[in-house]
């Protein structure tokens, strides 16, 4: 985890940079790994640094946006463990962090709930075999507040 505060403040890092910062970190007693540890470090490195998720397109008529003036009030119930959970599974950062965005645009297209004419708007989520479309569904449930708090 310290090699990647350290990578990503400027942006993703080159090859060079991963094994430079990890190679030097390794001389650190606390960080003194096997030779085989360290290959396993480095490929988590690259699937943490390097895997990115898309943003999409999306089509819409007309569109009031809403969710950024909203969000400070919002308080998603499950998001915080499911975004724990998604890292616990191997999910690199990046990913998480554009399905955190993708998921905050549809929930802002679907429109205000709280709006004069209720929540009338329907949509339709494609995408490839195994692209997110689930975790955007999954995410968008966890980004509603607790049961029984209106928005």
């Amino acid at each position: 985890m310290s090699v990647i505060t350290a990578l990503t403040v400027d942006g993703v890092p080159s090859e060079a940079d991963i094994l430079s910062l990890a190679g030097h970190l390794r001389t650190i007693p606390l960080y003194s790994v096997s030779d085989e540890e360290f290959q396993d470090v480095i490929r988590r490195l690259h699937e943490a640094l390097t895997i990115e998720m898309g943003i999409g397109t999306c089509v819409f008529d007309t569109h009031a946006p809403w969710l950024q003036a909203r969000k400070a009030d919002i308080e998603p119930f499950y998001w915080g463990r499911y975004q724990t959970e998604l890292r616990k599974q191997g999910w690199a950062p990046k990913v998480v962090t554009a399905l955190d965005k993708v998921t905050d645009d549809i929930l802002d297209l679907m429109g205000n709930p709280d709006g004069e004419d209720g929540w009338p708007r329907r949509g339709l989520v494609m995408g490839d075999v195994q692209s997110g479309k689930t975790s955007n569904y999954t995410d968008s449930s966890a980004k509603r507040p607790m049961p029984g708090i209106s928005w």
